[in-house]
């Protein structure tokens, strides 16, 4: 909405158009805004400027009297005449229609859109050669002969924003994406002329100008022609208010009239508080030496910005920096003033009589929404003023045509007919001059059909207008995605009835008639997946589910029924999509206390005409440090939100010489055009915008429009609106709380959710907060880390133990050390979150958790982007990652103190790919003290350039010091990477070691299905072919093409419990022959066999009685046809116990945070109780004595009906031989269950139920293979 800040040198001689340099200012527009419209059937040209110097300019009855039009007679040879007409400056989208007929072909006529300054933007022509052409920045193009003494219809759709436009003929879309003549800032005139060399006659008709953009919603508007003044309200303590005939008895006005020295007059009007506001208003002063004021207002008071008549004789406008002189009034004139208020962006523009004086002024108050207009005279003296026409407007959305057909030119472009079953022609009907497509059905045992396709949408509205001529054969028109699925249909059914299909079915709306049309409208929202219809505007249903849920929308299909013949009329097809409106977040006055935030150096960003704050975040590491990247100096970054599309503009301060926009996978092309780079984006995107290098790149943070968000005065939200905040660290949240950081909050401090346990790295901090559930930290603004020390190992936000926890929406800026752990916790969501961080060890996520999602972030930081150990059911996907030095891949899964498994990383891309070891290495997989992971899916992983080694560590393949790695590593199963793309060419990217501990530790099923290099050209079908060594603890690795005959299109995200049933669905499009039938095998063993489509099996899901808290199971399908027999790539499925819903069971488990007693407790640190707290955690466990005979015994607080006992030990350190007893007394103990041999990790102890109120672990023998000479035990559950 506000100004360019840049002055654009303009510089290029088009014919008679002379060399311009402007500043310019965008200013709101609004949807199908008509800016001038002129027809000329009323014989007059109101408001054209006429250049008649070479002939006559006159309007005349062509091509009748009722349908007039202008006629230019050239009758000089050496001067034109010309016609020109000026309308309000737009720089957003100005579309122009008009009609020209010449008489001859010797002589020429041009429109051409310009600017103030006589700049033109673009040119259609009539020329002397015979030719329609255009002219943009290249010159004067050929597009194709015209006839004389015939009308062409011709539109320009031109974006001075982008510097580019479209060309219509006869409604039919020619060229599209010419760049402007010359870089105009604005468009406020039509230009019509003919050319100096020769002499003709040309007719002029239907010349329409309008705007494109925010649609303009009336908040107030009052011309006081009636006498009255609804809604204001009135001070009149210095003297009257009154309406008068000024300037006459049809347009009148308000009197301010102030008769006293000490007290003033004042008029104001409240509406519906707003961010962005257009206010306009009329001021006239009979005097100079007294002063009026018109405000912009909120509720408090508070100014945002003024505008005033000054005792001075001045008009003066007042912002942040006070009142400052824009030029001389005269008493007895009205001025016409607007204010154009941003809040967002607390700036504001000012117009005068329609001309911009003022742009980019920031408000006198940093207001957070505008609600009244305040009209005042001042307190110092008497005197009169009038005011008028009183306006105030705000901005919504727009629609944007995609496809528009009335079929009047005869013909039917990008159309494409199916004609099996007849004929598919334009008819006069109902008119010669309103034709419609006439669909003729011959057949009984075929249709007719046409289709248009256009830009896939998620939000779409068709309007379309059917008519029948019969009753007893049917038609329909249906909007579909590219794969032909169908969202939604209507149709003019053979009962002679119109109905609608949804996902229910087909159902009767009402009866039509022969012979008539009726008038449609779908409004189709492929998010929702929903629908509604109108006939004839009326809306007859709404909320409908679609027919099939649908992600995109991209066709209409219009055809008759197959059963019947008929004839069928269709007209005026019209497919629009809602152009977005933007949400921009406002900035604080000052950023100081903010030792690494400030607003950018380098760039400026317009978003659909409005600006968003640009922040900057410097590289601040020290050169010296391991962490410090040479490469990066700092990154910019804007947040918005919007409803749907989005055109960018970003300003450079500099010279651009190269322009990368990542991730390439979104395939961006920006256009640039000096200092300005411009593209559109149809969703909302997380984009890294680098100019000249990577050295300062832009994040641009596109959201979607926030949904649900919570009332500042709800009683269980902490709300943060815009502002700052210091709120110090570990700052805990109650259960049942949401903190909200509002858009344009920046909040400085930590969270801390935390348990009574919680872990920074190697100093042990122990909290004492409570265990929180259902707690959410969410919103539009910033957490802010950068004051904190990074020795302190703090990081942003701690929230151990946790059951349900929300993180959504805010951008982290600077953590110092891992910005999110969730350590114990369960049912953790984290989406769109972005995370700009530099320090070493500032891991986005590290998590021991169950029931984690990570989707949709960006991460820029200097080390894992995700790190889960002792985890199971972890999703991470949609997400963005640059990383830093100390950078691990995308998310390494790495295990170290407990079984990890069931992890899908999906659709992610690796923009950048930090340095381990010298090396920017992409996937590291490792585990360690004798724990397992398996059952790991990357699918869908593209690795932008710089990749120099595919496999990093892993298995104990770490560097030789300094990490603590124990003496035994862990068992690594079924590693899966499908669809993973290098952009890189193969010879630049090392392959790596696979390496597997010992024979006993070792790693199975490695599979690379579908790995590329060089943007997908060269695939890797073996290891040697990649430069992948594994060593002999490796098993089965093994490369392949992709598997598309079969697929199994089960996702992992889906969480199963015991007893629960699956479906295994198959897709076998891609096979090539006869399907005999597709086989179903759990773990290589054959489950059972499908021989009809769709192919599908069902499992009762179950966990085996020798594996504790959950089974995972590596199903397959073959299909087995004439093609061949081909399986599918694995489905991992991962079966919990229906009672274990956590992985340390606290909601059942009976020992949590119990009194615990121990035999021996030589390491204070190491007591009882840990055993008993719900942390399976590096820190947090009971280590015994070195004696053989040792016992950990729990008090459950009463006498309890229990039947089983874990042991979770740490590593080897468990008991070859020991017994769980349980007493009632603490006195007499009953031996339940006996340990015979030794454990890697748990013992699982189920016995026959027993009422018990102590449990005892009597531990005789250790294991002779424990590396510590102690029992060690993390947990002690009991159930």
């Amino acid at each position: 909405m506000m100004a360019k800040k840049y002055l654009q040198l303009l510089a290029m001689l088009i014919f008679c158009f002379s060399l311009a340099a402007v500043i310019a200012s965008p200013h709101p527009v609004s949807a199908s805004t008509v800016l001038t419209n002129d027809d000329f059937n009323s014989g007059t040209m109101p408001g054209w400027t006429l250049d008649q110097s070479g002939g006559t300019i006159t309007v005349q009855n062509i091509p009748s009297s009722t349908d007039k039009s202008v006629r230019l007679i050239d009758t000089s040879a050496t001067s034109p005449v010309s016609m020109t007409k000026i309308f309000t400056a737009q720089n957003y989208m100005i579309t122009a229609e008009f009609s020209l007929r010449a008489e001859q072909l010797n002589q020429g006529i041009a429109a051409t859109l310009q600017d103030s300054t006589g700049a033109s933007a673009a040119q259609i022509r009539l020329d002397a050669n015979g030719k329609i052409r255009y002219t943009d920045i290249t010159g004067t193009v050929d597009l194709q002969s015209y006839t004389t003494d015939t009308f062409y219809d011709f539109k320009i759709v031109a974006d001075a924003n982008s510097d580019n436009f479209d060309v219509y003929i006869n409604n039919v879309l020619v060229k599209t994406d010419r760049q402007t003549i010359l870089n105009v800032a604005l468009i406020d005139r039509i230009v019509i002329n003919t050319f100096v060399s020769g002499t003709g006659t040309f007719y002029v008709d239907n010349v329409k100008v309008s705007t494109d953009g925010s649609s303009s919603t009336e908040l107030s508007n009052d011309d006081f022609n009636s006498g009255t003044m609804p809604g204001w309200t009135l001070d009149q303590t210095g003297g009257t208010i009154t309406v008068q005939n000024i300037p006459s008895s049809t347009d009148k006005s308000v009197q301010l009239l102030d008769t006293s020295t000490t007290s003033s007059v004042k008029m104001t009007k409240t509406f519906t508080a707003q961010n962005m506001i257009t206010a306009e208003f009329s001021l006239r002063a009979e005097q100079l030496n007294q002063g009026i004021a018109a405000t912009l207002q909120d509720s408090t008071g508070a100014s945002a910005a003024q505008i005033r008549l000054d005792a001075n004789g001045k008009i003066r406008y007042t912002d942040i920096t006070g009142t400052m002189d824009l030029q001389s009034y005269t008493t007895g004139t009205f001025y016409d003033f607007k204010i154009v208020a941003d809040v967002n962006s607390d700036s504001f523009d000012v117009y005068i009589n329609n001309v911009l004086v003022k742009n980019d002024l920031q408000t006198i108050s940093n207001v957070a929404v505008i609600d009244r207009i305040v009209i005042n005279t001042f307190v110092s003296n008497t005197g009169t003023f009038y005011v008028d026409n009183v306006k105030v407007s705000t901005d919504g959305s727009s629609s944007t045509e995609l496809s528009n057909d009335d079929f009047n030119s005869g013909t039917m472009s990008g159309w494409t007919l199916d004609q099996t079953g007849g004929t598919i022609t334009v008819q006069n009907i109902p008119s010669s001059t309103d034709k419609s497509v006439q669909l003729l059905d011959t057949s009984t045992t075929s249709s007719v059909k046409m289709t248009k396709t256009f830009t896939a949408q998620n939000m779409i509205t068709a309007e379309f207008s059917l008519r029948a001529e019969q009753l007893n054969q049917g038609i329909a028109v249906t909007l579909q995605d590219s794969t032909g699925a169908s969202a939604a249909q209507i149709r003019l059914d053979a009962n002679g009835k119109i109905r609608y299909t949804d996902i229910t079915g087909t159902v009767d709306l009402q009866s039509y008639t022969a012979g008539t049309f009726y008038a449609f409208k779908i409004v189709a929202d492929a998010n929702s997946d929903t629908f509604d219809l109108y006939i004839n505007n009326v809306l007859v249903k709404t909320g409908l589910q679609t027919i099939s849920n649908v992600s995109l929308i991209d066709r209409i299909v219009i055809n008759t029924f197959v059963v019947n013949t008929g004839t069928f009329y269709v007209d005026n097809v019209k497919i629009s999509f809602p152009s977005s409106s933007v949400t921009t977040y406002s900035a604080p006055t000052s950023l100081v206390g903010f030792e690494n935030l400030f607003p950018s150096d380098y760039y400026s960003v317009v978003v659909n005409g409005k600006k968003p704050f640009v922040y900057m975040t410097k590289n601040d590491i020290p050169s010296t440090a391991s962490e410090y990247e040479s490469d990066i100096q700092s990154a910019s970054f804007a947040n918005f939100a919007s409803s749907g599309p989005i055109n960018v503009d970003i300003f450079y301060n500099g010279t651009i010489n190269s322009v990368t926009v990542r991730p390439k996978s979104d395939a961006i092309t920006p256009t640039v055009s000096g200092n300005k780079i411009s593209f559109s984006l149809s969703s909302p995107k997380k984009l890294s915008v680098e100019i000249n290098g990577r050295a300062n790149p832009l994040f641009l943070f596109a959201d979607a429009s926030e949904t649900n968000v919570p009332s500042p005065s709800d009683p269980n939200v902490i709300y943060y609106a815009p502002g700052v905040y210091d709120i110090g660290t570990d700052v805990d949240i109650p259960s049942n709380k949401t903190v909200y950081i509002a858009g344009g909050a920046i909040v400085k401090g930590t969270f801390f959710p935390g348990d009574t346990h919680d872990t920074a790295g190697s100093t042990n901090t122990v909290y004492s907060g409570t265990a929180a559930s259902n707690i959410a930290i969410k919103g539009r603004g910033i957490l802010y880390g950068g004051h904190l020390d990074p020795a302190n190992k703090q990081g942003m936000i701690a929230a151990s133990g946790v059951n349900g926890m929300t993180l959504e929406g805010i951008t982290i800026i600077d953590s110092p050390y891992k910005m999110a752990q969730f350590y114990g916790a369960v049912n953790v969501t984290v989406t769109n979150v972005k995370d700009i961080s530099w320090h070493g060890e500032t891991d986005f996520i590290n998590a021991s958790a169950f029931n984690i999602t990570v989707d949709d972030c960006f991460v820029r930081n200097n080390d894992d982007f995700v790190n889960f150990s002792q985890s199971r059911h972890a999703i991470v996907k949609n997400s963005v990652v640059w990383n830093g030095n100390w950078g691990g891949g995308p998310g390494a899964s790495r295990s170290y103190f407990w079984d990890t498994y069931d992890v899908l990383l999906q659709n992610i891309d690796i923009i950048r790919l930090g340095k381990i070891d010298g090396k920017r290495g992409a996937f590291w997989f490792s585990g360690e003290e004798d724990r397992q992971l398996k059952n790991i899916m990357y699918d869908n992983i593209r690795l932008e350039d710089g990749v120099e080694q595919l496999i990093m560590y892993n298995n104990l393949d770490y560097p030789s010091t300094g990490w603590g790695i124990p003496t035994r590593s862990s068992k690594v199963n079924n590693i899966y990477f499908k669809n993973v793309a290098v952009n890189d060419s193969i010879a630049n990217v090392t392959g790596g070691v696979i390496r597997g501990y010992s024979p006993t530790y070792n790693m199975q099923n490695i599979t690379f299905e579908n790995l590329t290099y060089t943007n997908g050209s060269t695939l890797i079908t073996n290891a040697s072919q990649a430069g992948i060594v594994a060593n002999s603890n490796v098993s089965n690795l093994s490369f392949a093409a992709p598997i598309t005959a079969i697929k199994l299109t089960n996702s992992m995200e889906d969480l199963f419990y015991s007893g629960s049933s699956v479906t295994f669905k198959t897709d076998v499009s891609g096979y090539s022959g006869s399907i005999t039938q597709v086989e179903f095998y759990k773990d290589g063993v054959l489950l059972g066999s499908d021989t009809t489509a769709p192919y599908n099996y069902s499992l009762t899901t179950s966990v085996n009685s020798s594996d504790t808290y959950a089974s995972s199971y590596v199903i397959t399908a073959k299909v087995i046809g004439s093609a061949g027999n081909v399986t599918s790539a694995p489905y991992y499925l991962t079966v919990y116990e229906s009672s274990a819903i956590t992985m340390n069971q606290r909601s059942s488990d009976k020992a949590y945070n119990k009194t615990a007693t121990a035999s021996s407790t030589p390491d204070t640190t190491k007591t009882a109780s840990s055993a008993v707290d719900g942390y399976n955690h590096r820190d947090f466990y009971w280590k015994s004595d070195t004696s053989n005979t040792n016992w950990l015994k729990v008090d459950l607080g009463s006498t309890q009906s229990i039947s089983r006992a874990i042991i979770n030990w740490k590593d080897l350190n468990s008991a070859q031989s020991a017994t769980i007893e349980v007493s009632t007394d603490n006195v007499n103990w009953t031996p339940v269950y006996t340990i015979s041999s030794a454990a890697d990790n748990y013992n699982d102890c189920k016995f026959t139920s027993v009422n018990a109120r102590y449990v005892r672990v009597n531990m005789t023998a250790k294991n002779p293979n424990s590396y510590n000479n102690s029992y060690m035990i993390w947990e002690l559950e009991v159930y």
